[in-house]
């Protein structure tokens, strides 16, 4: 839960980027067309959301998509 103010600002930043927190879980859908992407995980699991934010901000390794 520490990391989704920081995820929230590296979504803010970033075009064709939406963060959703529905029911405990954060959803970010990245790109547009036929590079769109959804990544999700607990709202709790500060590592995941890491990951997430890593790949929005510089671009690394697609993390896997976990529920």
């Amino acid at each position: 839960m520490k990391q989704l103010g920081n995820l929230a600002a590296a979504v803010a930043n970033k075009q064709n980027c939406l963060l959703q927190i529905y029911d405990g879980k954060a959803i970010v859908h990245t790109g547009s067309g036929n590079e769109r992407k959804t990544l999700y995980c607990d709202v709790w699991d500060d590592e995941r959301i890491s990951d997430i934010v890593e790949y929005i901000n510089f671009g690394t390794n697609e993390p896997a998509k976990f529920s």
